[in-house]
Formats: structure tokens, sequence, C-alpha cells
């Protein structure tokens, strides 16, 4: 469980940099529509760079895969 929280946590805090980062790179006017495609881009892309970290680096993948099987 306690590894589960901490990916989780990696994971929140990797994508609130970045959207911090793009938001004020990219949407300097705050429209909405741009803030969500932003978030839904990076919430994407994050999960399949974890994912493909986990798959390819040993340790990770024995703590991301064995948080949720059951």
């Amino acid at each position: 469980m306690l590894t589960g929280m901490g990916n989780g946590s990696v994971f929140g805090a990797a994508c609130g940099y970045a959207f911090t980062r793009f938001q004020n790179r990219f949407n300097k006017r705050r429209d909405k529509s741009i803030s969500i495609s932003i978030a839904i881009a990076i919430w994407i892309g994050f999960n399949f760079a974890f994912a493909g970290l986990a798959l390819l680096w040993p340790p990770v993948n024995r703590c991301y895969f064995q948080s949720y099987a059951l």
C-alpha cells in the first residue's frame, strides 16, 4: 500500500510541476479549454512514461505491478 501511495505521490508531483510549466508558457490567457487540454495531455503522457519506466526498470517494475496485484 505504501508503495502505491509513493508512486501516486511522485506521479502527482510530476504532473503538477509539468502542468504549471506548460500553463505558464502556453496559456497565458488562462483559457479553460486549453487548460483542460493541457491537463489531459500531461496525464496521458505521464501515464505512458511511468508505465514504460516500470516495464523497463526492474526495481520499479516489481514495486509498481505488485501494488496492483491482489
